[in-house]
């Protein structure tokens, strides 16, 4: 089955998706830490000033935060290490999205290859799973589609055969010149193409 073809042993899996979340979430971590350690600063100026008015005690801004973040350096310690955590759960977050698109990418590739794909099966704890059912039931009606033209195609006389040859041609021809239409060029269509015989195939 073609759920066996392709194992997710990496965690990282998709640079558009994952890579992103990854890069805003360590954006907004950062900016985070720079607010809380500024806004806890402003604070503390603040409460210095109401003191300072009955002490009469005055220490310069730059000396201020000086003092503070001797006093507070620890937050940033504290950030940086639980910088790590966040960013790998949240990888093995977004692995649970992105690795059952890059297998529904997969089964898709396969099925423009033109080879069978019967079914798409996701591991425990993806997401997704909703579309998973949806996408294999697509998967069961396109297969069911192929199984009933072959059955018809081995029951087709040698007469009937070239006439469906000649309507793949003429719908292909069409195709073409709808395609071309936009670009104002004519299809290149030969009469053997765009010209279906008359004669009915004997039964």
């Amino acid at each position: 089955m073609f759920s066996k073809l392709f194992q997710r042993k990496k965690k990282f899996v998709s640079g558009p998706i994952q890579g992103r979340l990854l890069l805003r979430m360590g954006v907004y971590w950062v900016l985070y830490h720079v607010i809380l350690w500024h806004a806890l600063f402003i604070f503390r100026y603040v409460e210095y000033r109401v003191e300072s008015t009955t002490t009469g005690a005055y220490k310069p801004i730059g000396e201020l935060y000086d003092q503070f973040t001797l006093d507070y350096y620890p937050i940033i310690f504290c950030a940086v290490f639980a910088l790590p955590i966040v960013l790998v759960d949240l990888m093995n977050l977004t692995h649970r999205i992105a690795g059952p698109l890059v297998r529904f990418q997969h089964a898709l590739r396969a099925l423009i290859a033109g080879e069978d794909v019967q079914q798409v099966g996701l591991r425990k704890g993806d997401l997704l799973i909703e579309f998973q059912g949806e996408f294999n039931k697509y998967l069961d009606f396109l297969n069911q589609q192929k199984k009933a033209e072959a059955e018809e195609k081995a029951r087709m006389t040698s007469g009937e055969e070239e006439l469906l040859i000649e309507v793949d041609q003429l719908r292909k021809c069409v195709h073409d010149a709808l395609e071309n239409a936009g670009a104002g060029s004519e299809a290149d269509c030969s009469e053997e193409d765009t010209v279906i015989s008359a004669s009915t195939p004997e039964a």
